[in-house]
């Protein structure tokens, strides 16, 4: 049995619309920051629609730590550089950015719980760990075009419900 959950979706927050292989161009132009960025946008609009969502936090979080991470190499470089013995700070900032994916990678999954929840959309948890940001940007989009309406339409439609919604019936 197919139930549908009717959304009015002139109410609801419109999603950042920019496509995911833009996204994808700027993040390799800018070396990895615009995508840094991006997924605080989108981490962003996932906590309009559910205010409990860290996705924000995690995001900014996971930047902090490149930087940690960046800084502990950059030491590392320069005691070298100067004569001194390398340490231990490049093992550590490896460790470190560790720590940082999985705050990335944390981050998309708590926006796919999101979008996939309020929306009714699937989403592959695989895919959204392995390409992250522009996945979520993918399915972004999707939802940018159902919202815009075309013409002669109203701009409310009816969005399929999880089949997880429906498996306690």
């Amino acid at each position: 049995m197919s139930n549908s959950l009717p959304v009015n979706l002139r109410q609801t927050p419109q999603p950042p619309s920019l496509h995911w292989a833009i996204v994808l161009v700027l993040s390799i132009l800018t070396f990895g920051l615009f995508s840094f960025f991006w997924a605080f946008r989108q981490a962003l609009f996932a906590k309009k629609i559910d205010p409990k969502n860290m996705a924000p936090l995690q995001v900014a979080a996971s930047f902090a730590l490149v930087l940690f991470s960046f800084l502990l190499g950059f030491v590392n470089a320069l005691t070298v550089s100067r004569g001194g013995e390398a340490s231990s700070l490049g093992s550590t900032g490896l460790v470190v950015s560790l720590f940082q994916l999985f705050m990335f990678i944390s981050a998309a999954l708590q926006i796919r719980k999101t979008l996939t929840a309020y929306y009714g959309i699937r989403m592959n948890a695989f895919l959204t760990m392995l390409f992250n940001v522009y996945y979520v940007q993918f399915h972004m989009s999707q939802i940018v075009k159902i919202q815009l309406p075309g013409p002669g339409q109203q701009g409310s439609v009816v969005l399929p419900v999880s089949s997880v919604a429906n498996a306690g019936d």
